[in-house]
């Protein structure tokens, strides 16, 4: 995906004629700015799953997460100004853990595969389960995420094993290198491969400081259950279980207020995941809790002045 609807395109194949202008420069004369190009797919049981390794030479897949689409759209949108939009609405969306899928079931590390699914009592709304924003421009990239009466598994290895997989830059399938070049390469990690625009070091570019984009994170939550269990091996494990209607914010580029967040209705209460409702144990009443990272200038003031 990274390499073909993420790769750039030419606004026109042919030559442009006299009264035509590459809209991009049209739109830094004018200011307009015009969509370059719009794609909308509906998900309909559409099953996505990320893959460590894939099969071959004998030997089997290496799998790391399976994400079924039952009902979603996703849309991608791109603009003159080289800002994009890509969209995806979920109204049922199911998440499994599948790394241990071949393995028995008394020797699984995790029996709780199903990470994302909807909570207890909207298993038969139609409401909206998960949507995800992201639009990048050449001042801010943004994310948003929201959830909606939704139940996730803290199983916080696959998590991260995730956050990595979904980080990784994929290599380039079009680059073409010469045998010299291929030679040089094997001393290079694959992000040595990246477009030459981000600012990483190639054989054939000069050195190009990189100049980070300021980024932002929105999480949005809608009474949603994070369950924290205490032996994922087994199913009759005790767990604790966090529900809230919660909006965080992560903005590491603003050092007045890098961290935000707000808690409404917070609840927390342990139980038996095998008798949820009949072992539930308050530890947290429902509250409203509010955090906020502030950067104090007179506390740099006075560490200045001792030094």
């Amino acid at each position: 995906l990274e390499h073909n609807l993420g790769e750039p395109q030419e606004e026109y194949s042919k030559p442009m004629l006299s009264h035509l202008q590459d809209p991009k420069i049209q739109t830094v004369l004018s200011g307009q700015v015009w969509k370059s190009m719009g794609i909308m797919l509906h998900l309909k049981n559409v099953t996505v799953k990320l893959l460590v390794a894939h099969e071959q030479n004998n030997c089997p897949e290496v799998s790391l997460a399976r994400f079924d689409f039952l009902r979603s759209k996703l849309t991608y949108e791109s603009y003159s100004d080289g800002s994009k939009d890509v969209d995806l609405v979920s109204n049922e969306i199911m998440v499994y853990d599948t790394r241990f899928q071949d393995e028995p079931a008394n020797a699984k590390p995790n029996v709780f595969t199903s990470i994302l699914q909807v909570t207890k009592e909207h298993t038969n709304n139609n409401d909206l389960q998960m949507e995800l924003h992201y639009r990048s421009t050449k001042e801010r990239t943004r994310f948003t995420i929201l959830l909606n009466n939704m139940r996730v598994m803290g199983i916080f290895d696959w998590l991260l094993l995730v956050k990595d997989f979904l980080l990784t830059s994929a290599e380039n399938p079009f680059q073409t290198d010469t045998p010299q070049d291929k030679d040089q390469g094997k001393k290079m990690t694959t992000s040595h491969y990246s477009n030459v625009s981000t600012g990483i070091v190639t054989k054939r570019a000069p050195i190009v400081e990189k100049v980070e984009t300021p980024f932002e994170l929105k999480l949005n939550v809608t009474d949603t259950e994070l369950i924290c269990v205490a032996n994922a091996a087994v199913k009759d494990t005790n767990a604790v279980i966090l529900k809230t209607t919660a909006v965080f914010s992560l903005r590491p580029n603003f050092a007045e207020r890098p961290v935000s967040c707000s808690l409404q209705s917070l609840e927390v209460f342990s139980c038996s995941l095998a008798a949820e409702d009949e072992t539930a144990l308050s530890i947290i009443d429902p509250v409203t809790v509010t955090m906020e990272l502030a950067n104090n200038p007179l506390f740099h003031q006075r560490n200045t002045k001792t030094a």
